[in-house]
């Protein structure tokens, strides 16, 4: 029987992985524009970002935005080391959440691990003592876990502290931050659970069509993550999926950057 269902074309170049794929799209625009801006919601202490070899270069600018008081603390610090060998360009880092809808001036709630938890379980993962953090405590408080890879179970309640933090619509996170929508090249969302709800808000305004899109979608349900690569295929979009992220790549980004790998591998 014929299928009459559209395929995607995948954002993955050949030969390469899809984190390796997505730092190619990125030097790829930064060869042909000249200049790269990355915006990142969820960036942690700045460890593990994918386009980390990129820091160095001066022609790209990043905005880094973490809610996280303790996680942004340990980011500027290694922001400003980074800073140091960019001449002076900017990085820029916001210490705030983004929500995908409107919510109070007084802020919003947010659960993270507290510093007691990396004092008392130093053999803990990394990211489970300095990453772990949502606006839902559900979230902070699962097993991420299950097959006991990193060899630690969940976070026990105890060690998870609500606080309070300002939380900005992406709209109202770029026109307070003068980020025109159109100058962004490159989203990353990690937002532990909220990454669907986040891009797709994000994507709403007409200019903002980034070049390459990535958003963590191992914490998603199924329908959901499958709703968000709808609304990406619609904008023509290229999409790729590994255990951790869904990758998204504008079809001409994506043509160039494979030209340029056959080229260097001619």
């Amino acid at each position: 029987m014929h299928d009459s269902r559209r395929v995607t074309p995948s954002a993955r170049l050949p030969g390469l992985s899809t984190r390796e794929s997505v730092l190619f799209f990125m030097r790829t625009l930064l060869l042909t524009k000249h200049n790269l801006t990355i915006l990142q919601v969820g960036a942690c202490d700045g460890s593990g970002l994918i386009f980390e070899p990129l820091l160095a270069e001066a022609a790209v600018h990043v905005v880094l935005i973490e809610p996280n008081p303790v996680a942004y603390k340990r980011l500027r610090r290694a922001i400003d080391a980074a800073s140091r060998n960019r001449g002076g360009h900017q990085i820029q880092t916001l210490n705030v959440a983004v929500c995908p809808r409107r919510a109070s001036l007084r802020g919003v709630p947010f659960f993270v691990v507290s510093d007691r938890f990396a004092e008392d379980f130093p053999s803990a993962p990394h990211w489970m003592k300095y990453e772990l953090g949502s606006l839902n405590m559900r979230h902070v408080l699962a097993d991420h876990d299950p097959l006991r890879y990193f060899g630690h179970p969940p976070v026990p309640p105890s060690y998870v502290q609500r606080i309070v933090v300002p939380c900005h619509t992406p709209r109202e996170l770029m026109r307070m931050h003068s980020i025109y929508p159109g100058e962004v090249d490159v989203l990353v969302v990690d937002a532990e659970g909220y990454d669907a709800d986040i891009t797709a808000a994000f994507m709403q305004p007409a200019r903002f069509r980034p070049h390459v899109v990535v958003f963590e979608q191992k914490h998603l349900n199924k329908s959901v993550s499958k709703g968000l690569e709808g609304i990406l295929h619609r904008k023509a979009y290229r999409l790729n999926r590994d255990f951790e992220n869904t990758v998204a790549v504008q079809n001409s980004t994506f043509l160039a950057a494979a030209a340029l790998l056959l080229k260097g591998s001619g």
